[in-house]
């Protein structure tokens, strides 16, 4: 599933699994445990946290179908708030620039150099998360993918990347190969191992060392990373249950930038 703002695609930004078993951003009232997942904080003038889809015209979604098509009914909900023009400034002030993404585990800061934007109905689309920004720009991210080859939890790393075949979409490439001019904080993960002996390890490589250390264990089991229906760790004994995970959040995130 990918937002269309305003006539423009943010497939490469925020592309959602449209499978009832891998849902990502559940409705809040079916949320087994965790928090509703949030594109940003509303109301917040902070360019790191006000990170919400803004649009002025029109939002529509593209739902691509798989090899099966679409045979069932399904819904898409859209929560969010709607100002009118006179209410921007009153409700964000100036958005606060420039910001800085800091990585204490590493020792390292990410300047983000931009003036101050003052919010009003003329700058909304170039504040964070809207089409017309100027370069920095700070998008919210999030990506599904799912595993196009067998994996059988033995076999050494599988990762999630396009241009090995390893994925069917470009849309599901989770290699990012960044140097100075691009940066993703990973602030959440989640994976499903919907078949016992498949999967025993999970963690993010980052610059050829692996996050967490110690990996995560992601068995069939026992797997805190698990999002999406409930099963088979709770009402084990009904697949299509209507309860969900939201995707999991990491003890601390990851900054992936200037890895060259």
């Amino acid at each position: 599933i990918i937002p269309v703002l305003d006539g423009e695609k943010f497939g490469s930004y925020v592309s959602l699994s449209g499978t009832l078993s891998t849902v990502m951003a559940p409705p809040k009232r079916s949320i087994w445990a965790g928090k509703l997942f949030s594109f940003g904080t509303p109301h917040n003038n902070n360019p790191l946290l006000s990170t919400t889809l803004k649009y002025s015209d029109h939002i529509s979604f593209e739902c691509l179908a798989g090899a099966g098509g679409i045979t069932g009914d399904y819904r898409i909900r859209l929560w969010g708030f709607v100002y009118k023009e006179d209410e921007l400034p009153a409700v964000f002030g100036t958005m606060v620039f420039p910001a800085y993404l800091t990585e204490r585990a590493r020792g390292r800061t990410l300047t983000l150099s931009k003036s101050p934007i003052p919010v009003n109905g003329k700058t909304w689309k170039t504040l964070p998360g809207g089409k017309d920004q100027a370069i920095p720009k700070v998008n919210p991210f999030v990506r599904y993918a799912f595993n196009k080859l067998v994996t059988d939890g033995k076999s050494g790393d599988y990762q999630f990347r396009y241009t090995t075949g390893n994925v069917d979409e470009s849309d599901e490439e989770m290699y990012f190969d960044f140097d100075a001019l691009d940066a993703l904080v990973v602030e959440g993960l989640g994976i499903r191992a919907d078949v016992p002996g498949h999967l025993a390890e999970t963690g993010l490589l980052i610059a050829g060392d692996y996050h967490p250390k110690g990996l995560i264990p992601t068995t069939y089991a026992d797997n805190p990373l698990h999002f999406g229906q409930t099963y088979p760790f709770i009402f084990n004994t009904l697949p299509e249950n209507p309860f969900f995970y939201s995707i999991p959040r990491l003890e601390k995130p990851y900054l992936i930038w200037n890895e060259k």
